[in-house]
């Protein structure tokens, strides 16, 4: 299946829909949380407004690029580095991210991977697009080739849920 396919089972929309774009590696610890998010998003569809479609990206953050056009609201949701409050959910729009980077990763935008960073920088050349937010929950290991997500992680995953479904309210988008 190719990745810039929404997941199995949603059907196609016009343009006017919402993307929620899952970035990570599921072989890295906590770095799966993307991967996880968008498979617990896709056996429980209910969760989300009938116009959101949800794409993993695994680390390929450059290839969503082309799906910020033809939708209104993109949602990017990510792992960011441990910093003691494994769990911890930061919200914000792309501009807050990359003034905040180094804080949240521990590196320059273009080192996380070449994915997030990479997709931002781009994203913000564009002329026109959608509304651009970033949803990050803070892992609390980010290991090489240990797949699976701590329990920390998991545990947090009903408040991040919550937070997405905050963010796709209808008052809240442009």
């Amino acid at each position: 299946m190719p990745f810039m396919s929404p997941l199995p089972s949603q059907p196609p929309l016009p343009h006017a829909a919402r993307h929620l774009l899952c970035l990570g590696n599921a072989l890295h610890g906590d770095d799966g949380l993307g991967p996880a998010l968008a498979q617990a998003l896709l056996a429980a569809p209910q969760l989300l407004p009938a116009d959101v479609r949800v794409f993993e990206l695994g680390t390929r953050g450059l290839d969503g690029l082309a799906l910020f056009e033809g939708c209104r609201q993109v949602l990017l949701i990510d792992a960011c580095e441990p910093r003691g409050q494994p769990g911890r959910i930061w919200q914000g729009s792309a501009a807050d991210l990359l003034s905040q980077w180094q804080v949240l990763f521990g590196s320059a935008p273009t080192e996380h991977g070449g994915g997030l960073g990479f997709l931002l920088r781009a994203a913000a050349s564009l002329e026109a697009g959608p509304e651009v937010e970033v949803i990050l929950l803070e892992a609390q290991q980010l290991r090489a080739f240990s797949p699976g997500l701590s329990a920390a992680v998991r545990a947090a995953l009903p408040a991040l849920i919550a937070r997405i479904q905050a963010a796709l309210e209808p008052a809240h988008v442009l």
